[in-house]
This record gives C-alpha cells, sequence and structure tokens, in this order.
C-alpha cells in the first residue's frame, strides 16, 4: 500500500476519529515499517505540547493506539510535519535506489530492513536502514522528491553507545 492509502485507512477507523477529537494540534510526523516480516505500517502524529508522540499500528485490520511515548530526537531537533502530497518516489522505487547502492558500494547481506518516510532539515526523504548478517546498520537517506541520494553510511554496530 502506498503512504497516502495508508493514511486513508487510518483515517476512516473509530480509533483514529475518537482520538482525534482530543488531539486536534497532532499532526502527522512519520510513517514507519520493518520488512521483511511486518508487513503492515506504524503512523505516527506529533504532539508539539506534550513533545511526545502517538503511534497507530494496524493488527490484524484493527488499529492498536500507542499514546504519549518519547520523541526520539537530539534536543536542539524540531519534529517535522509530514506532507504525502511531496511523496513522489514511491517506496518501491525508493527500494530499489537503497539495494543498488547497498549491492554496489557496500556488498552486505542483510536480514531486515528499516523503512522510515519522515521529513528532516534536509527535506522529506525515504530513511532507509539494512540491519546487516555482519552487526551493522547501513542508512541510506533519499529524497521523497527525486529519488537523489541524500546520504549513505555503514555503521558498526559496536560503534553505538548505551544510554
Amino acid at each position: 500500500m502506498k503512504p497516502e492509502e495508508i493514511y486513508e485507512k487510518l483515517e476512516k477507523s473509530s480509533e483514529f476519529k475518537e482520538w482525534k477529537k482530543d488531539n486536534k494540534g497532532c499532526f502527522l510526523s512519520y510513517m514507519f515499517k520493518v520488512t521483511p516480516g511486518d508487513e503492515d505500517w506504524q503512523v505516527g502524529f506529533y504532539d508539539k505540547g506534550k513533545d511526545s508522540i502517538t503511534t497507530f499500528k494496524f493488527v490484524n485490520d484493527k488499529v492498536e493506539i500507542i499514546e504519549d511515548q518519547k520523541v526520539f530526537k537530539k534536543e536542539e531537533s524540531n519534529v517535522n510535519k509530514l506532507e504525502l502530497n511531496d511523496v513522489k518516489v514511491e517506496l518501491e522505487e525508493a527500494l530499489k535506489t537503497a539495494n543498488k547502492v547497498r549491492s554496489e558500494k557496500y556488498k552486505v547481506d542483510y536480514s531486515k530492513i528499516i523503512v522510515l518516510l519522515q521529513r528532516l532539515d534536509v527535506g522529506q526523504i525515504w530513511n532507509i536502514t539494512y540491519i546487516t548478517n555482519t552487526l551493522s546498520t547501513l542508512n541510506i537517506k533519499l529524497s521523497c522528491d527525486s529519488g537523489d541520494v541524500l546520504s549513505e553510511e555503514l555503521i558498526p554496530l559496536t560503534n553505538y553507545k548505551g544510554g
């Protein structure tokens, strides 16, 4: 399903309609999925007043709500509104580009792909992270407008610091 179809499906759900009544100031901030395995998207809405995220997840065609989650961002960063009308490059094309970068430049095998559709300071992006079989992550950010690769980085998991 395309992001706008996911969003329309969510808008039609009674759970979302009920939640929206009390959360009019919240805005769409991201869409997320893990593949292969979890074919359902998670859709996140940001509440600036609470500096928190509410996530809607489809589980067996039912909507599960996870409210008031801590925002995963740097202190000085802003959470930006996701504009689905600005997505010109579909996920399949973004994955095709990312896979080409992965296979030609990094030659790593992977077990999972984490896909995040979001708006950062560089613009609206497909943020694609491969969990590799060598205990590292390959992160590739692509423009949703042009499909251009904006950044790519292979990071060994041993470089991550616990918090």
